[in-house]
């Protein structure tokens, strides 16, 4: 079953999965959050804690939206609603 495939909003007014889209940039943004943070501990330096901190704050700013967006997205999925 392509769950993940199907394009919700059966209305017309997105006529695409929206979630897919918010989900990647975050999950991205705090792998690159991590891999500095590893770094940073690796090297002993301090260089990236500010860029490393307002990093991470977006990318958890993120998450309402992407929680959200997989709500709207899920309730074209029939499986979920029933």
């Amino acid at each position: 079953m392509f769950l993940f495939a199907y394009a919700a909003g059966d209305s017309g007014l997105i006529p695409l999965p929206i979630h897919p889209v918010f989900v990647h940039f975050p999950i991205a943004l705090l792998t690159i959050v991590w891999a500095a943070t590893a770094y940073s501990y690796w090297k002993g330096t301090d260089r990236f804690d500010d860029s490393i901190g307002m990093a991470e704050l977006v990318g958890v700013a993120f998450l309402p939206l992407v929680i959200g967006t997989g709500f709207f997205d899920a309730e074209g999925i029939e499986v979920l609603t029933k």
